[in-house]
């Protein structure tokens, strides 16, 4: 699990999961990132709505929420 700064009341800014191939992040602003981070490893190319990933960023925000819950 990822987190970043401290925002209203401490919650963080962001939050966000890596696993060894991807990179799944939520913004406090409630904005989204998903990056191949075997493709793009600099992470220039937000994929969030890429359709080709869909199954991938469901499960990986399945298991954010999951950790945040703990």
């Amino acid at each position: 699990m990822i987190e970043h700064g401290r925002g209203w009341m401490g919650a963080p800014t962001s939050s966000g999961v890596r696993a060894v191939k991807y990179k799944y992040v939520e913004l406090g602003s409630g904005e989204r990132e998903f990056y191949n981070l075997a493709l793009d490893p600099f992470e220039l190319t937000n994929q969030i709505n890429n359709p080709a990933y869909a199954t991938v960023i469901s499960q990986l925000a399945d298991h954010l929420k999951g950790l945040k819950s703990e």
